[in-house]
Formats: structure tokens, sequence, C-alpha cells
């Protein structure tokens, strides 16, 4: 009888270390699967840096350099005749184009256009900015202010080199003045009284006023 009691008892014992090691197990897996209640939770990971195509601030705006520029007006075009003939040593013809015509400006400001010379050399043309332009070019405004501003006028005119310095009838020399008035001043006619000395021109120039 006794022997039957402690071999119950064993029995009792085992079942009960069987269970005991069966909840340690499976409380050490559920500590594995939720980190432990002691443990402390990892700071979250910090988000990453924009990269210069996300961030806003870095995106390239339009510049207002690259804005077209504002479209220059001007009113009906005015013609009005003109003329410059050679001057004797140490003159020159000069012509103020913010001056003739219907619409004179209220304060005309400095001469835009001479022929001569401040020597005894042959005469040359001068201007606040111009360009000769061949026959049939530079008809509008738009086009003969950017010759005039990009353009070039003859030097040391002589009747021998009219045509070699483009010269002749049909062509034009555009100005710019310092009021912004356009002309195109075309040439009607070329006058050389002689092989020797310099010619005279006369013609009909086109005038417009900036709005």
């Amino acid at each position: 009888m006794e022997r039957k009691r402690k071999v119950a008892a064993g029995t009792i014992l085992a079942a009960a270390a069987a269970i005991v090691g069966f909840l340690a197990d499976g409380l050490d897996v559920l500590d594995r699967f939720t980190g432990g209640a002691d443990q402390t939770t990892s700071p979250a990971a910090p988000s990453p840096e924009p990269t210069p195509s996300e961030d806003p601030a870095l995106i390239a705006q339009p510049s207002a350099s690259t804005a077209p520029p504002a479209r220059l007006e001007f009113g009906e075009p005015e013609r009005v005749p003109w003329s410059v003939s050679d001057t004797s040593c140490g003159q020159s013809h000069e012509i103020d184009w913010d001056a003739p015509g219907t619409s004179p400006a209220a304060d005309p400001g400095e001469t835009d256009f001479s022929y001569g010379t401040s020597d005894c050399s042959p005469p040359s043309f001068h201007a606040t900015h111009g360009g000769l332009v061949p026959p049939g070019t530079a008809l509008d405004a738009l086009a003969c202010r950017s010759a005039a501003m990009a353009g070039a006028l003859p030097i040391w005119v002589e009747n021998g080199d009219v045509e070699e310095l483009g010269l002749v009838p049909g062509a034009a020399i555009c100005i710019v003045t310092d009021r912004d008035r356009v002309v195109r001043a075309q040439i009607d006619e070329v006058i050389a009284l002689d092989t020797i000395g310099s010619p005279s021109f006369r013609g009909t120039a086109t005038v417009w006023v900036p709005k």
C-alpha cells in the first residue's frame, strides 16, 4: 500500500513538472513575439531627407529674367523729307529727328544724326544709334530699330565710293533717337557733282513715335 502511494505521488510530481515546463516554454515563446513587457520600444527611424527633386523649396521656379520682354508699340508712321549736303572743313549737317513732323517732342533732346567732319577729311555719318540697310529691307519699326541698334554707318564718304559703301537710291539709314523714335531715312537721290569731293543726299524719312 505504501509503495502504491509513493508511485502515485511520483506520478503527480512528474505531471506537475511537465505542466510547469510547458507553461515556461509558452511564456518564452510569447516573450519572443511581444519583445517582453520590460523591453523599451525602439525609436522610429527618422524620415529620409527629401532629395532635391522632391523638396519643393529646391524645385526650379521660372526666373523673372526669362519672361518675354514687353513688346514695343508705335503710332502711325509719318513721312517727312530729309537731305544732307557736303560741308566745309570742320562743319556738319545735323538733324534732330525728335523735332520735325506734326508731332515734335516737347523736349527734342540732343541731335540724333549728322553728316560732316570735324576737320578737312571726307564727311562721315554719325547717329545716336544708326545702321545702313539695303533697299527694300527693315521696312517696319521693329526691324528698322534692330538694324539701328546693331548696325554701323559709312565713314569718309567720297563720290567715287558711294556704290561700294551701299549709299545707293533705295537704301536707307535706320536711326533710334534719344527719345526712342525710330527713323528710316530712305535715300532717293545721290548727288555727286564731280568725281572728287563728297556727295549730298535727299530722300523721304519714315518716323515712328513710341506710344
